[in-house]
């Protein structure tokens, strides 16, 4: 079976919507195209749909300063979906949110873009909830003409929730022969029309290898499903006084999942090489270490899958948005330490 990201070569009457019994069951072939046409256009129903929300594959997902920190350290490159974070578009897309609603790095940056950026994370929010299925076409596509022009044994990385906390793997995702048809003769991609349990799970049957996804979280998820579906997840400290994240915590690192958490520290310093269990009452096997965790700094790297397993704190240096008015006291509540 041809894989997404084998070059199609040779002829197939499959490739030019062809030689197809319309009545028969949807089944994958493997697509071959003479020659692939780069001024392909999008399906009708999928081109009002980006129109009418401004949406496109080739500038859905971005960069940042610390993405690109990644690339300099020797990891992959990392695309970032932005949406509206917690219910800043209407619909809360971070429901795990607390302490860290009031600093997201969703209002962080220069602010004589914030509005402008804001508008458009809230048209993107606004589009997903409106037509799922049509959002997930365009993020594919999106996703893939990030993938296209890199050599084939080159891997990214993508993380879905940039500024939420979307359970992405819950959501189905139907590959239509016309979307297929597209990829095929847009990017030279093969790509099995059918009905996907998630777009993670398209991407691992079709691109098994070359995309890494990531994300941050602070929503339980089927931690074995994801695990399943290359989705590695770090799960997000939210401070002292959140006991649905404590118990969110308590279970990820039994499981052995890593958490990311805030250190309050001054420019320069150093992160401690470990962090007591903060009141977890993990079992005495798992903190045979003298009821503490190890800590990793996470600032070097936002690349998340390549820490150590095992369950560690991932250290992150606590970075106060442009304006957010939090106290010394709200600050200390919510860092770690």
């Amino acid at each position: 079976m041809a894989q997404l990201g084998d070059t199609l070569t040779g002829g197939s009457p499959y490739a030019l919507g062809a030689g197809i019994d319309p009545g028969s069951p949807p089944r994958f072939q493997t697509m071959t195209a003479s020659v692939a046409s780069r001024r392909v256009k999008l399906p009708a129903d999928l081109s009002q749909f980006a129109t009418e929300w401004k949406l496109s594959p080739k500038s859905l997902l971005s960069v940042n300063p610390k993405t690109e920190k990644s690339l300099k350290a020797g990891d992959p490159q990392t695309y970032i979906l932005h949406l509206s974070p917690a219910s800043t578009s209407g619909r809360n897309l971070c429901p795990g949110a607390g302490n860290c609603a009031k600093i997201c790095l969703h209002f962080a940056g220069n602010p004589v873009y914030m509005a402008g950026k804001g508008a458009a994370r809230i048209r993107r929010s606004q589009a997903f909830s409106a037509n799922p299925q049509a959002f997930l076409e365009v993020l594919a596509l999106a996703i893939i003409d990030k993938r296209s022009p890199q050599p084939p044994g080159d891997k990214m990385a993508v993380r879905l929730n940039g500024t939420s906390d979307v359970k992405w793997e819950e959501i189905p995702f139907l590959v239509t022969f016309e979307l297929s048809q597209y990829i095929a003769r847009k990017y030279s991609y093969c790509a099995e029309p059918r009905l996907y349990s998630s777009i993670l799970e398209f991407f691992m049957h079709n691109f098994p290898t070359s995309i890494q996804f990531y994300d941050y979280t602070k929503v339980h998820r089927n931690w074995d499903e994801c695990s399943r579906l290359n989705y590695h997840l770090t799960v997000s400290y939210d401070g002292e006084d959140n006991a649905a994240n404590l118990k969110l915590c308590r279970v990820a690192l039994l499981r052995r999942l890593n958490i990311a958490a805030a250190f309050n520290l001054k420019r320069g310093q150093s992160l401690p090489q470990s962090v007591s269990a903060f009141g977890l009452n993990l079992p005495s096997a798992y903190t045979r270490t003298g009821g503490v965790l190890p800590v990793v700094d996470g600032d070097l790297s936002d690349y998340r899958p390549n820490d150590p397993k095992g369950g560690v704190i991932v250290g992150l240096r606590f970075k106060l948005p442009h304006g957010a008015p939090w106290s010394d006291t709200e600050k200390a509540a919510f860092c770690i330490a």
